[in-house]
């Protein structure tokens, strides 16, 4: 929305440094049509998105599926509160380090609901006559979505302030992580900074032990 809109203004240039390299069903469908969309200002995102889902084959539909229940979540949620709340200048939480006023409130805009239904997506894709390549990237895409659901339950028992559930569900997505992080192509190192510092580590790592407690997040 916003690439086209400077289009629409003439604009010359753009800047996009948000390339964190969460990919495997999670930023991966954005960064292939932003890049897309550089070297043709002019195409549609729904042409875009159609180019993206062709590499699935038969699973395409599934994968479309998949990808649309969470970017409606984000532009008819996340989005439109975020709207609500700023100022038409300076942004509420889709900002820097503003992310933990998202958080905190995460589940207002997710449910495990929404996991239950993208896992079913992604099963159907699975069960498809498609390529071994296409096999073996849906295949991450459950790993991504398996990790964001433990994410989200980190996300839950940190706002209880309950120390041992904090300390459970921190651990569980830790050694998730630990073991598939070959598995899935996820930028570790980044998404523990991004969580532990704009989100005020509501996951909880400083609980498990082994983290400094001077740590400097910048640095993280």
């Amino acid at each position: 929305m916003n690439f086209k809109l400077a289009i629409a203004n003439n604009a010359v240039g753009t800047d996009f440094d948000s390339m964190l390299g969460y990919w495997d069903g999670i930023s991966d469908m954005a960064y292939y049509i932003l890049s897309k969309g550089h070297v043709d200002p002019q195409a549609s995102f729904e042409n875009l998105e159609k180019e993206f889902l062709t590499c699935f084959g038969e699973a395409q539909e599934d994968v479309a599926k998949y990808y649309s229940h969470w970017r409606s979540i984000f532009n008819k949620k996340v989005l439109a509160e975020e709207l609500r709340l700023n100022d038409g200048i300076n942004t509420y939480f889709l900002e820097w380090h503003r992310l933990y006023r998202l958080t905190a409130r995460i589940d207002e805009f997710y449910s495990s609901a929404d996991f239950d239904i993208t896992d079913s997506y992604l099963r159907d894709a699975a069960e498809r006559n498609i390529s071994d390549q296409a096999r073996k990237y849906v295949e991450r895409m459950q790993i991504a979505n398996q990790h964001s659901r433990l994410t989200f339950l980190a996300f839950l028992s940190g706002k209880s302030g309950n120390k041992d559930q904090i300390a459970e569900n921190a651990g569980n997505l830790v050694n998730f992580r630990i073991k598939n992080k070959d598995n899935v192509d996820i930028n570790w190192n980044v998404l523990f900074q991004y969580q532990h510092y704009h989100m005020d580590d509501q996951i909880g790592t400083r609980y498990l032990g082994f983290l400094p407690e001077d740590i400097n997040s910048d640095n993280f």
